[in-house]
């Protein structure tokens, strides 16, 4: 990013922005994958520490912080993507941003994860994975047991993306309502969990994903869209 004429803002091109809206939301996705491991995860002292030093040696992520973090960062891409598409500034490099941004997902855990993924354990909804099974025998004879990160982000991205959006999208339409309690964060647990129900387990998580998408959406206007001018890529 470079300086503008305006001392209040900066400029980059769509590419530099994706960039940008993509750390932004890891970051997010940090704190939310922290609180999340306390209701899903076995936190004994060892388990940590043995993740901790896997990381540490070499240089990945172990495959349980991998799926939750692959899992939650998507809701959030697909909240910055509305955002973007609705900020007027954006509406001749939207489409571009949104582009760059999930190109970065599919660069960014297959590079943190060099290990293939069992898919029985990783798609936890059985619908989904029924999909996704299917979708492979078209390619073979027989789908594969497992496979890589990135041939699974293929898989689920975009599907997830659109459906998060979408829900996200009505979820907006529905926040003022006396009990309002948005659907979008239910999904997301629905794909970590593989459990299809609500209880309060469901319930806690989807309070902590709302506040945290919905505290990103504002960081994401704070400190990027109204600081942020979109110039052309330099060639």
């Amino acid at each position: 990013m470079k300086q503008a004429d305006s001392k209040d803002k900066l400029t980059a091109s769509p590419e530099d922005y994706a960039f940008a809206v993509f750390n932004l939301a890891g970051n997010w996705v940090t704190r939310v994958a922290h609180d999340t491991k306390k209701m899903f995860l076995d936190m004994r002292t060892s388990r940590i520490v043995m993740n901790h030093l896997w990381s540490a040696v070499t240089g990945q992520m172990n495959k349980e912080d991998l799926r939750l973090e692959f899992t939650l960062m998507i809701p959030f891409l697909a909240v910055a993507s509305i955002d973007i598409q609705a900020n007027q500034a954006l509406q001749s490099s939207h489409t571009s941003i949104i582009d760059r941004m999930l190109g970065l997902f599919y660069w960014h855990f297959p590079r943190r994860f060099k290990s293939t993924l069992d898919i029985p354990w990783f798609v936890r909804d059985v619908q989904e994975r029924d999909v996704v099974l299917n979708e492979l025998k078209q390619s073979g004879d027989q789908p594969p047991s497992s496979i890589s990160v990135l041939d699974m982000a293929k898989l689920l991205l975009l599907r997830r993306f659109n459906e998060y959006r979408s829900l996200y999208a009505n979820d907006l339409q529905r926040m003022t309502q006396q009990g309002f309690i948005a659907s979008m964060p239910k999904r997301v647990y629905d794909h970590l969990s593989g459990v299809d129900e609500k209880n309060f387990t469901s319930l806690k998580f989807s309070v902590l994903m709302w506040a945290a998408v919905t505290s990103f959406s504002d960081s994401l206007s704070k400190k990027i869209m109204s600081r942020v001018e979109i110039v052309a890529d330099q060639k």
